[in-house]
């Protein structure tokens, strides 16, 4: 065989490599239509190796190859913890991050009236033998959580009881009544983390707000 016979065929073996190589490469990519539940919600898509892909900030559709991903909220008025996903097939994914800690406690100042309303109208002896404590705004500032402290005389022990209100457009609703733990089994609807906050032990600082100095 001839040197440029060799040459040639060397030629044709890379480029038939290289084209199945490709074919390989184009095919382990999926179509994924990205939706934000939220306009200002914008993400970073990263690798499981932390390698960032791309930035989505409006409905679009992208390609990503078959593996593992996790994507983070680039405004801080989100939360900023990885949320993963796998890509398997053609896939949808829908981005609706929880808002940050610090926008929920701005939020719940701005709330707090109406939903002081709220728990008021439904169990009127709120506003004079219990006092609220850790209360707090979940997810997009939907879900409200409260402990409800008995008023009780110094050195008494208080019953504490936990509450949970849902706002449904402009209206703030009870979705779960007052008890000492509920349960996620009989409340199935709410949220397992708002669940879990709501059931850990009263804070010191609501527990001296029975005993103001």
């Amino acid at each position: 065989m001839t040197k440029g016979r060799i040459i040639s065929v060397v030629i044709i073996a890379l480029v038939v490599i290289g084209g199945a190589f490709g074919i390989s490469e184009f095919l382990s990519y999926r179509d994924v239509s990205v939706t934000l539940k939220q306009p200002d919600a914008a993400v970073d898509i990263y690798t499981s190796s932390n390698q960032k892909v791309t930035t989505v900030s409006a409905d679009e559709m992208i390609k990503l190859k078959v593996g593992d991903y996790y994507y983070k909220p680039v405004n801080e008025k989100f939360a900023t913890e990885n949320v993963t996903f796998t890509i398997k097939d053609t896939a949808t994914i829908e981005i609706n991050p929880s808002f940050s800690p610090s926008y929920l406690a701005n939020l719940l100042i701005a709330q707090q009236n109406d939903i002081r309303a709220a728990l008021i109208s439904n169990y009127p002896s709120i506003a004079t033998s219990y006092i609220v404590g850790d209360d707090s705004l979940s997810h997009q500032g939907e879900w409200y959580s409260a402990k409800l402290v008995q008023r009780v005389s110094g050195g008494n022990q208080p019953d504490v009881y936990r509450i949970i209100l849902k706002k449904d457009a402009e209206t703030w609703n009870v979705a779960v009544a007052p008890q000492f733990v509920i349960g996620k089994a009989a409340n199935p609807i709410i949220p397992s983390d708002v669940i879990r906050k709501v059931n850990e032990p009263l804070s010191n600082e609501a527990y001296a707000l029975l005993y103001p100095e």
